[in-house]
């Protein structure tokens, strides 16, 4: 349990669901104050990254791709497996899966405008909150074989890892010439 100061000054216990969505609309906030700042006029301005994979990214790509990942943490979330399907939501599987779909989904959303991206990014993880929000604690709170580590666990470590990345590919888009 995580304990956490309330308005009255007092310390108060919060349970596995409460702290996972309390980390969730960290995650979820801090990369929509980044969706914000887009300018409508560039969204869709390629430039080159500079990196390994030295890609070309516009601001579109990277709302669309979380897009990608919001769809399949809200699968994760609803899936909650603990069969011998839990690996596919180890970490790697799910990074080659948007790598796989990402150029699916990047034709799909191709001439959709920013306000159209952002609010889908934002429905995406508002139902990821739904869904972390109808589950129990014992169900968020149990061992994922395969992935040696509980349900909640892999849904805040999918969400922390998508929002890094495109809060980061933002960051180095808006610095591109």
């Amino acid at each position: 349990m995580t304990a956490v100061t309330g308005v009255d000054g007092w310390m108060t216990l919060l349970t596995p669901k409460q702290a996972l969505l309390r980390t969730l609309h960290a995650s979820h906030g801090r990369f929509q104050a980044a969706m914000m700042a887009i300018p409508p006029s560039r969204y869709r301005h390629a430039v080159a990254i500079p990196g390994p994979s030295r890609s070309h990214l516009s601001a579109a790509t990277v709302l669309v791709d979380m897009i990608v990942w919001n769809t399949m943490i809200l699968q994760l979330a609803n899936d909650g497996t603990t069969g011998p399907t839990a690996s596919f939501y180890g970490a790697a599987a799910m990074s080659n899966r948007v790598a796989r779909l990402s150029p699916a989904f990047q034709r799909r959303f191709a001439a959709d405008g920013l306000a159209d991206l952002i609010a889908l990014v934002q429905a995406g993880q508002q139902r990821i909150i739904d869904s972390v929000g109808q589950r129990c604690d014992a169900a968020l709170s149990r061992q994922m074989p395969a992935a040696a580590r509980t349900l909640g666990g892999l849904i805040e470590f999918h969400t922390a890892t998508a929002c890094s990345r495109a809060l980061s590919l933002l960051r180095r888009w808006q610095r591109a010439p």
